[in-house]
C-alpha cells in the first residue's frame, strides 16, 4: 500500500470519528440512565428518578449558558478546551455518582452533585456535534444520527455484559474518549460556515420549541409513570428498550438510504407526535397494556425516537440557515430537556403524593389535551411545511474538486425571476427564499427591514402565481427538471 492509499484510508477513518464520538456520548447516556455502573440491588429506589432529574438540571444549565452568549459560545465550541473540559467534567461527575454507592460513600449530596456535573459536561460534548451534523444534507445528517445511536446501543450492550468493576471504569472513561475523538476531527469549510451566527429565531421556530417541550413532557411523564418495577425488572426493561431503539435506528438508516424522494421531516414528525398523544392515553388507561414491563420499553423507545426526530430537524434547520448551528441544536435540546425535566418532577410529585395511580391518569389526560392543542392549533402541520422548506439534495452534488455544486438551482431561480419580470431586489429575495432562509435572515443578509422582505415576498408570490414557500420551491424544482431535459429530442 502506497503513501497516498494510506492517507486516503486515514482520511476516511477521520471522517467517521464524529460518529463514534457521538456514539460514545449515546453509550454513556444509555448506561447512566439504566444505572448499570451504580444502581445495585442494595441501592435505594430514589436513585434512578433523582439521576434523571439532576442530570437534566446540569444539562439545562449548560445549554442555558451556551444560549445566553450564543456568539461567544460558538467560538468556545470551536476551540479544543471546551470539549476537553466537557469530557473531564463528565468523568468527574461519573466518579462522584459511583462513589455515592451505599456500599462506598452513601451520600445524596455527592450523588446529586455528580449528576449535575456529569449533565453539564456531557452537554458540551453534544454541542460539539452541532457543526458536523448541521453541515450535512438533511437526509445524510439523520442517517449519521441514527448510525451514532446504533453505535451507542452496541456500546451499551457491551457495557451490560461487563463485570461490575470494569463497567465502572469504562463509565468514567467514556466521556474523555469521546472528547478525544472530537479533537481528532478538524472542522472543514462547511462546518465552519454553519457555526457562524445566523438571524434571530422567527415565530414558527419558537412554536416548534414550545411543541418540543410539551411532547417531551408527555413522553417523560408516560415513561416515569410506568416505573414501578424492581431493580431486576427495570434492568431487563431498559435492555429491551435499547434493542428497540437500535432496531428503529437501523430501519431509519435503510429507509433513508433507499429513499429516492425528497427527504422531509414533516412526514415523520406528525405521526410521531400523534403516537405520543395516543399512547399517553392508551398506556395509563390499560395499565401499561396489561403489563408495565411491556408499556415501559414502548414509552422509553418512543421518547428516544422523538429525540432522534428533533435532532434531525435541528440539523435540517441548520442546513437551511447555513449558520447558527450551536444556537439551533442547543435550543432544540434545551426544549427536550426542559420538557423531560418537568415530566420527571411531576411524576415524582405524583408518586410521593400517595395518589399516583389516579393522579397519573389525570395528569396524562391533561398533558394529552395540551399536546393535542399544540399539534392541531398552535404548531400544526402547515407550520412545519413553512419552517422546513424542502431541500433538493440532488442539486448538492460534489464536483471533482470536492466543492458543492449549486448551479442548477441558481440557474432555475434566475430563469424564473427573468421570466416573471422581477426586479433585482426581488430576485435576491426570491433566491434566498428558495434556499430556505427566514424573513429575518434575509433582512439581515440584505440589510433591509423584515417589513420590506415581506413586501418583496408578496410581490414574488404574485409574479410566480404561488401562495406559499412550498409552491415557490416546487416552481423552482419544475424549472430545474425542465433544464435537465435533453433539448435534441428526435
Amino acid at each position: 500500500m502506497d503513501i497516498r492509499s494510506i492517507t486516503n484510508a486515514w482520511s476516511q477513518q477521520i471522517s467517521s470519528l464524529p460518529i463514534f464520538a457521538f456514539g460514545l456520548w449515546v453509550t454513556w447516556n444509555l448506561t447512566a440512565f439504566a444505572g448499570l455502573p451504580w444502581y445495585v440491588e442494595t441501592a435505594d429506589a430514589w436513585r434512578i428518578s433523582e439521576f434523571v432529574t439532576f442530570h437534566m438540571i446540569g444539562a439545562l444549565l449548560a445549554l442555558a449558558t451556551l444560549l445566553a452568549g450564543a456568539s461567544r459560545s460558538t467560538e468556545i465550541i470551536k476551540g479544543s478546551p471546551c470539549v476537553i473540559v466537557g469530557g473531564i467534567l463528565a468523568s468527574i461527575g461519573a466518579v462522584f455518582v459511583i462513589l455515592s454507592n451505599p456500599d462506598i460513600l452513601p451520600s445524596k449530596t455527592i450523588f446529586r452533585i455528580g449528576c449535575i456535573i456529569a449533565g453539564f459536561g456531557t452537554t458540551a460534548l453534544f454541542a460539539r456535534s452541532a457543526a458536523w451534523l448541521g453541515a450535512m444534507l438533511p437526509r445524510i445528517a439523520f442517517m449519521k444520527i441514527c448510525e451514532g445511536v446504533m453505535a451507542g446501543g452496541a456500546g451499551y450492550c457491551t457495557m451490560a455484559i461487563m463485570p461490575y468493576p470494569v463497567n465502572c471504569v469504562a463509565f468514567v472513561l467514556l466521556p474523555v474518549v469521546s472528547a478525544l475523538l472530537h479533537l481528532l476531527h478538524s472542522y472543514d469549510a462547511a462546518e465552519l460556515r454553519v457555526l457562524e451566527p445566523a438571524g434571530r429565531f422567527d415565530r414558527k421556530y419558537w412554536l416548534f420549541l414550545a411543541a418540543l417541550v410539551v411532547y417531551a413532557f408527555a413522553a417523560q411523564l408516560l415513561k416515569s409513570g410506568m416505573f414501578p418495577l424492581s431493580a431486576a425488572e427495570a434492568s431487563t426493561e431498559f435492555h429491551a428498550s435499547t434493542l428497540m431503539i437500535m432496531a428503529v435506528a437501523i430501519a431509519s438508516v435503510f429507509l433513508s438510504a433507499a429513499s429516492t424522494e425528497q427527504f422531509g421531516f414533516g412526514r415523520i414528525y406528525r405521526p410521531a407526535t400523534l403516537v405520543i398523544i395516543v399512547l399517553s392515553i392508551a398506556i395509563p388507561l390499560t395499565g401499561g397494556f396489561g403489563d408495565a414491563e411491556i408499556g415501559q420499553p414502548i414509552a422509553e423507545t418512543l421518547q428516544y425516537v422523538f429525540n432522534l426526530i428533533a435532532w434531525g430537524m435541528a440539523a435540517y434547520i441548520t442546513f437551511q440557515a447555513q449558520g447558527g448551528a450551536v444556537r439551533i441544536f442547543c435550543s432544540a435540546n434545551a426544549a427536550l430537556v426542559l420538557g423531560s425535566l418537568a415530566g420527571s418532577i411531576v411524576s415524582q410529585l405524583l408518586a410521593t403524593s400517595g395518589v399516583f395511580g389516579q393522579g397519573f391518569i389525570i395528569a396524562c389526560l391533561l398533558v394529552d389535551a395540551l399536546a393535542s392543542l399544540m399539534a392541531f392549533f398552535v404548531f400544526p402541520e402547515r407550520c412545519i411545511s413553512e419552517m422546513l422548506i424542502p431541500v433538493d439534495e440532488k442539486q448538492y452534488e460534489k464536483k471533482s474538486d470536492g466543492e458543492d455544486h449549486f448551479a442548477p438551482w441558481k440557474d432555475a431561480c434566475a430563469k424564473l425571476a427573468q421570466g416573471a419580470g422581477m426586479t433585482t431586489r426581488e430576485t435576491e429575495v426570491f433566491t434566498l427564499l428558495a434556499r430556505g432562509k427566514t424573513n429575518q435572515q434575509i433582512a439581515d443578509m440584505l440589510v433591509i427591514s423584515p417589513y420590506t422582505v415581506r413586501a418583496h415576498t408578496r410581490s414574488v408570490y404574485t409574479k410566480l402565481d404561488v401562495h406559499s414557500r412550498n409552491g415557490l420551491v416546487h416552481a423552482v424544482e419544475a424549472t430545474v427538471a425542465e433544464n435537465d431535459e435533453p433539448t435534441d429530442k428526435q
